[in-house]
């Protein structure tokens, strides 16, 4: 029985993601020396290899150690990840997710092809400020990046009562034990602690229940049966649901930002505590794109995979082609005719280029002609022979 968020839950509402967008191929970067991420990482495993089997065999889970790793071993594990993937998921605090993001922005991969993605439940001082804006030399490239990060958080309450009761523990918390909760301007009680509150409430509740029906409440058995699938009403967070392991079902939103949210991350899908997927506004899409990245690049991840691509031929080039073609034919035909004419003309006559002599004549005085310059040659034997003169 938990009566808070758990790590299950949790990870279902990512696999939906995944399922939504078709991602199948995801790799996670795991802070192993977190007391939240660590475990929140291994139990994401687990739930896959029993619930979504089919994801496990695509899905990679990196450890690093995030209090002693440097940039060299956050370099290597987007190098590698990019190689098989293009959805990220960093679990890790804040202070983390920006070295991945500053790293994955020289690498070039924040161009809005790749999916990136953040866990903080909730605002809290432990997991740090999920935000672009720190003031450091990150700064002027971090607003462009982290537009292609998401973040998956709780649904947040929001009531007068839980109001008041945030400000009342605040303050007794200094009266009576000295202690200060770290708590900003623009962030509210952990939820934890509105948790604790309804366990007092589902206990009253189960323990009134079970009188009712006649049975011992201090049999812990009963308790556990009956608490399975148990619903009741909490003053500060409304109506609160467990499932079939007594486990406190939540909803959870997923938050982008964009140049239209100035900066800030707004929740673009809620994820209800049936498992259902909500638009909170615009169909969700990423920088360069439209929609979502898909889950394996046109190219492949090592972009080795485009077929070079044919230009269609038109029917007019096709018909240019043909009549163009047929025209050579035509010419070269004729062409053909031409030399098998001359040829056949040349065989005929073979002397056809030879000049003779009775062919040629002198001329005469007062310019008329004279005889042939055969008949100045001598006889009329001599003058009939063909007497070629070159």
């Amino acid at each position: 029985m938990r009566i808070s968020v758990s790590y299950s839950s949790t990870a279902r509402v990512m696999f939906r993601f995944f399922q939504q967008f078709n991602y199948t191929d995801v790799v996670f970067f795991i802070d192993a020396n977190d007391e939240f991420y660590g475990p929140m990482g291994d139990v994401i495993e687990v739930t896959m290899k029993n619930e979504m089997r089919e994801f496990l065999y695509t899905t990679k889970f990196q450890d690093f150690n995030g209090s002693k790793d440097g940039d060299e071993v956050y370099r290597k594990l987007l190098i590698n990840a990019h190689q098989i993937s293009r959805v990220h998921i960093i679990l890790g605090n804040s202070t983390i997710v920006r070295k991945f993001m500053r790293i994955a922005t020289e690498f070039g991969y924040t161009d809005g092809n790749t999916v990136f993605a953040a866990l903080q439940l909730f605002d809290d001082p432990a997991w740090g400020n999920f935000t672009w804006n720190m003031n450091d030399d990150f700064d002027s490239y971090a607003f462009k990046a982290y537009q292609t990060l998401a973040i998956f958080s709780l649904v947040e309450s929001v009531s007068n009562a839980l109001d008041v009761f945030q400000h009342q523990v605040i303050e007794k918390s200094k009266k009576n034990y000295n202690y200060t909760y770290p708590i900003g301007a623009s962030q509210a009680l952990s939820p934890v602690v509105t948790h604790v509150y309804d366990a007092f409430v589902l206990y009253a509740n189960l323990v009134s229940d079970l009188i009712t029906q006649g049975k011992d409440y201090r049999d812990g058995e009963a308790v556990g049966s009956l608490a399975a699938n148990y619903s009741f009403y909490s003053p500060l967070n409304g109506n609160v649901q467990l499932d079939s392991n007594a486990d406190r079902v939540m909803s959870f939103v997923l938050k982008t930002m964009s140049s239209s949210t100035a900066g800030k991350y707004q929740a673009a899908i809620e994820f209800d505590s049936d498992g259902n997927m909500k638009l909170l506004g615009a169909p969700m899409s990423w920088p360069g794109q439209i929609g979502m990245p898909p889950n394996v690049p046109e190219c492949g991840f090592k972009h080795n995979m485009c077929k070079v691509k044919v230009r269609v031929i038109t029917k007019g080039e096709i018909a240019g082609a043909i009549i163009g073609s047929l025209l050579i034919c035509g010419a070269i035909a004729a062409a053909g005719r031409y030399s098998r004419k001359k040829l056949q003309n040349t065989l005929a006559d073979p002397f056809w280029w030879k000049i003779f002599v009775g062919d040629l004549y002198m001329p005469g005085k007062n310019g008329a002609f004279g005889k042939s310059m055969a008949d100045g040659l001598g006889s009329t034997a001599q003058s009939s022979a063909k007497i070629p003169a070159c």
